[in-house]
């Protein structure tokens, strides 16, 4: 049987001196590591369910396809006319040009 050898308390070469490497920062990229990681940690209940993550994927996929299938679309906005103020007018027989009501035009109630 090998003999194992025992681990070096310091692990750099002697060659190498620790101040060469400037100073260490612990966790220096940890928060671009998890901006860029999309990991969801699932409920225990739920783990037991999916025994990895291709079932997790395949039901979440099954999940999509229904929810587009039965979503309804969404209606355009209506578009609406202005309402004009007035209203269309009879005339009377062959002189289309004389209404046959006379209409409030000023703010004081009078016609005309």
């Amino acid at each position: 049987m090998k003999k194992v050898k025992p681990k070096a308390a310091d692990e750099l070469r002697p060659e190498y001196q620790r101040s060469d490497f400037g100073t260490m920062v612990r966790g220096k990229y940890a928060a671009r590591i998890a901006a860029e990681t999309n990991i969801v940690v699932l409920e225990p209940k739920v783990a037991k369910v999916f025994p990895n993550d291709k079932a997790v994927n395949e039901a979440l996929r099954g999940l999509i396809k229904i929810a587009e299938a039965t979503a309804r679309p969404v209606p355009r906005s209506v578009r609406t006319r202005a309402k004009k103020d007035v209203q269309p007018v009879k005339h009377r027989g062959s002189d289309s040009r004389k209404p046959l009501v006379e209409r409030d035009r000023g703010g004081d109630g009078e016609p005309g």
